[in-house]
């Protein structure tokens, strides 16, 4: 390739930006070191999806530990809630987390270990990215640029290269 050429190639690449509360995609074309913007699309669907679906696993763990209704006092949803979050976080980087909440329900404290794989099998991952992606159908992405907290999630990492594999498969050529 002649020097001409290199810096005459054009790169489209997918910038998805993900947070608690939203995730954005935005498509970029970088010309000579230029970036610009093709396409946006943002949903209110983030993270919250994942941290709801935990935090009613935990008042399930919870009402089953304790006997009784969490749900019906706002002060323990909240704790509840508030641990989940923490709780993503610190599952984007390790295998498990213990999980604490003091005077949960009546006084009473609330412990357990949760594991990567229990919320990685069980929450919807895919269902945020796909109506995310889907905006996207057509266009060809040759990287993915992912930023944001939930973005270190190895779930969102995974889901997101299976995405663009699947998109890239469709719409290059077969060899034969």
């Amino acid at each position: 390739m002649s020097e001409l050429e290199v810096y005459l190639r054009q790169v489209k690449f997918f910038r998805l930006f993900s947070s608690f509360k939203m995730i954005r995609g935005t498509l970029y074309r970088e010309t000579n070191g230029l970036l610009t913007k093709l396409k946006q699309s943002h949903k209110q669907t983030g993270a919250d999806v994942i941290v709801k679906h935990l935090t009613d696993y935990l008042v399930r763990e919870a009402n089953r530990k304790f006997r009784c209704d969490l749900s019906e006092s706002k002060k323990s949803m909240s704790k509840v809630e508030q641990e989940a979050r923490r709780a993503i976080e610190v599952l984007s980087n390790k295998d498990s987390v213990n999980v604490q909440i003091d005077s949960c329900f009546e006084g009473m404290d609330f412990q357990m270990v949760v594991n990567r794989s229990r919320v990685t099998m069980t929450a919807p991952y895919k269902s945020v990215l796909e109506g995310l992606f889907s905006d996207f159908e057509g266009e060809t992405i040759e990287e993915i640029l992912m930023c944001g907290g939930a973005a270190k999630s190895p779930q969102f990492q995974v889901r997101s290269s299976k995405i663009l594999f699947r998109l890239r498969a469709e719409f290059e050529p077969v060899m034969k």
